[in-house]
């Protein structure tokens, strides 16, 4: 079964216009997704999606596959949809570029997993567990809970479940939505005719609109913790990172 991804990098960021030509060490934050994802071996090819000709020239003269796409895209998953429109392969794996150190293990990981145990779900998704309260409680960080079947239940920006005897971090079951996403490419095609919900509409969250229209999604719990960048200030964390991994 074939797997491809897309990148979808959007230039004017509300939160952080420019972020995808974000220098990390001294590589543009978008190549840094590339190299990653280029390193997965469950893959058969990936590009970039941008509405942005310096965002797509980065990434061409970098030597990777990129499309370029209309303006008018409302999210990042309308532009997925177009650029997977052009391609025939089964499954379109939708990794963000603001996720800079997402391990290619852990893709392959969850790639693997998703075709083996999770294929009758729509939708692919990744989580990892949380450790301490200030991401608990921070509505920035998504959080996901599951049934027994490893199907998402629900997510929220909210705290879930609530703690009512109170929150034990080391103990916790609390666990981060990671933004990748695996589709079936005919569910994705038909993602942008689903109507938009009131829960999605609520949290802000575009991942509740397969829920509400009735689909599902398989989640893979990994190990390994992601970080996106949103904000400068989250690229400050990401240049510390970084500096301390090429110190290693």
């Amino acid at each position: 079964m074939s797997v491809f991804a897309i990148i979808p990098a959007r230039y004017d960021s509300s939160r952080f216009p420019g972020k995808p030509l974000e220098k990390i060490g001294e590589k543009e934050m978008v190549l840094h997704v590339c190299d990653r994802v280029s390193l997965c071996k469950s893959l058969v090819g990936f590009a970039v999606a941008t509405d942005d000709s310096r965002i797509f020239d980065c990434v061409k003269n970098a030597g990777f596959e990129a499309f370029m796409t209309r303006k008018d895209h409302e999210t990042g998953t309308d532009r997925l949809v177009e650029v997977a429109s052009h391609l025939e392969h089964e499954y379109i794996l939708n990794v963000q570029g603001d996720e800079p150190f997402l391990e290619p293990k852990v893709i392959d990981s969850f790639v693997e997993s998703y075709l083996k145990n999770g294929s009758h779900c729509e939708v692919g998704t990744m989580s990892n567990r949380l450790e301490n309260k200030e991401d608990a409680i921070n509505p920035n960080v998504v959080k996901v809970i599951v049934d027994k079947n490893q199907q998402a239940i629900y997510f929220s920006r909210s705290l879930i479940p609530y703690p009512r005897d109170g929150f034990d971090g080391a103990n916790s079951l609390y666990f981060r939505h990671i933004g990748v996403y695996l589709y079936q490419r005919d569910y994705l095609l038909n993602f942008p005719n689903l109507s938009v919900s009131y829960l999605e509409q609520t949290e802000k969250l575009e991942q509740l609109r397969v829920m509400e229209n009735g689909g599902k999604i398989f989640v893979q719990e990994v190990n390994e913790a992601s970080f996106g960048i949103d904000t400068p200030q989250d690229l400050k964390k990401a240049q510390e990172i970084y500096k301390n991994l090429s110190l290693l």
